[in-house]
């Protein structure tokens, strides 16, 4: 009953869209969280290049506060009348997380950047979805990687192949910036011989959903896990470890872990806080770990070591399953099952896959530079 009155609110807020004029000089950024991923880096990327009026559009009220009074930029809470009239009267639409494309107007143009390359199913190419959907038919254009990436995202999402362009995510492009963004949150980080991000993929917290075994144990769901002798390893080395996880699952673990000097927790505030996205300092990174986030697949193009934590393949593919198959073909590093691999692996010199991470970010990647930004804009300038 619940979801029959969403969907008349959403068809009647649809068709008062549809009747309000646009206006063609303003162009909207939207985002899950708010002011992140790709969105957030294109933004960044617009802002010098256009004389249209370029705002946020917030689901938080607290974040929408904090970038008009800290971060001096132009955000409007999407839950009060001066937010959402200017979400009906925005011809432009930028979004990450298919945000609101129940009621945008066929007048609306909406440039779906999405937050990653799948290598998990999403919608129709997962089994409880496997059937058309209509939020394909509201998107104006997509963006892909590679042919291969481009074919991925047809399918997922039932979307025109003829309608996405394979220019790169704006998020990749900051990996190739010299700025030092570690710097502007940890002022001790050149004291650090090593530094290592930690960011696992999604397991629970959004939409009661609940895939694969969930961190209960630990951070990294490992069986078997010593706290303290983590940190005493991460002393001895001088290693920094980041733990980042995935903002809707952060609220789970704020307070399970003492901060230690050695092994901080990279939050989505405190990322915010600082003006950046995750994208921004994962250049600075040494090694990543994770298990099937596809923030690997944006780290390739660093051609630096990753480390993969697969602790429940089996039950993960079973309740949420992988597009790019085998997994550990398309994952190329070492596969670790306990904390004692991890830390060898950490500290270990050998780098065995790096033929693998090659041949695999040429098929995921199409190009290997930061001018993705560049070509999207390109693509849609006939647009405006």
């Amino acid at each position: 009953m619940k979801i029959v009155i969403e969907n008349i609110i959403f068809l009647i807020l649809k068709i008062i869209n549809n009747l309000i004029p646009k206006n063609h000089n303003n162009i909207v950024f939207i985002s899950r969280p708010d002011f992140s991923d790709n969105a957030k880096i294109m933004y960044d990327y617009v802002k010098y290049r256009t004389t249209k009026t370029i705002f946020w559009i917030c689901f938080d009220k607290s974040t929408n506060i904090f970038l008009n009074n800290n971060l001096q930029i132009k955000s409007y809470y999407l839950f009060s009348i001066q937010g959402f009239s200017k979400y009906l009267r925005t011809k432009y639409i930028f979004t990450s997380s298919s945000s609101l494309w129940q009621i945008k107007a066929h007048s609306q143009k909406q440039y779906e950047l999405w937050h990653g390359m799948p290598l998990k199913t999403v919608l129709c190419m997962g089994e409880e979805h496997a059937k058309p959907h209509r939020y394909a038919s509201t998107v104006t254009k997509r963006f892909a990687t590679s042919t291969l990436t481009k074919a991925i995202l047809s399918a997922c999402f039932d979307f025109n192949a003829m309608k996405i362009e394979v220019t790169g995510q704006p998020r990749t492009d900051a990996l190739f910036s010299k700025k030092q963004n570690l710097k502007i949150i940890y002022e001790d980080i050149l004291c650090f011989k090593k530094i290592i991000l930690y960011m696992p993929t999604y397991r629970q917290g959004y939409l009661d959903k609940n895939e694969g075994r969930t961190l209960d144990l630990n951070i990294f769901g490992l069986e078997s896990f010593n706290y303290d002798s983590f940190i005493q390893f991460l002393e001895k080395n001088n290693i920094l470890f980041l733990w980042k996880l995935h903002p809707f699952e952060e609220s789970f673990f704020l307070n399970k872990y003492t901060p230690q000097n050695n092994f901080r927790n990279l939050s989505h505030r405190l990322l915010i806080n600082n003006g950046l996205d995750i994208n921004e300092v994962l250049g600075e990174i040494d090694i990543l770990v994770t298990d099937y986030s596809s923030i690997y697949i944006d780290f390739l193009l660093t051609d630096k070591k990753m480390i993969f934590l697969p602790i429940d393949l089996e039950i993960y593919k079973e309740k949420r399953g992988f597009i790019l198959e085998p997994y550990e073909y398309w994952t190329p590093g070492p596969k670790v099952h306990s904390q004692l691999g991890l830390e060898n692996e950490i500290i270990s010199s050998k780098d065995e896959y790096s033929e693998q991470r090659v041949t695999i970010r040429n098929l995921l990647h199409q190009f290997n530079d930061g001018n993705s930004c560049e070509r999207i804009w390109s693509s849609i300038s006939d647009d405006f």
